[in-house]
């Protein structure tokens, strides 16, 4: 990216913005960066093809769906049902 800086192919405003990103984004970026005149265009590009792989890890059948449910906390201070039954069940037994 300093490099990519220094030769004026992308402005130091732009590339300090990108220090956030992963290296190998920023790697992606100034390879393509040596095809593709504009930085803006460039990054746009990189973008597309991280998504474009990402879609190519997801489900591709009939239902195409990924289901998460992960436990939420809604900030109430009641215990949890599921788990106080299973307490109560346990000592009964």
């Amino acid at each position: 990216m300093i490099e990519a800086t220094e030769q004026g192919a992308i402005t130091v405003s732009l590339a300090s913005g990108l220090t956030e990103a992963s290296e190998d984004f920023q790697r992606d970026v100034v390879k393509k960066l040596k095809t593709v005149p504009r930085p803006m265009e460039a990054i746009r590009q990189v973008k597309a093809e991280q998504i474009r792989q990402v879609e190519a890890i997801l489900p591709s059948g009939k239902y195409r769906v990924l289901y998460a449910d992960p436990p939420w906390s809604y900030g109430n201070t009641q215990p949890d049902y599921h788990v106080a039954m299973r307490r109560r069940r346990g000592k009964r037994l």
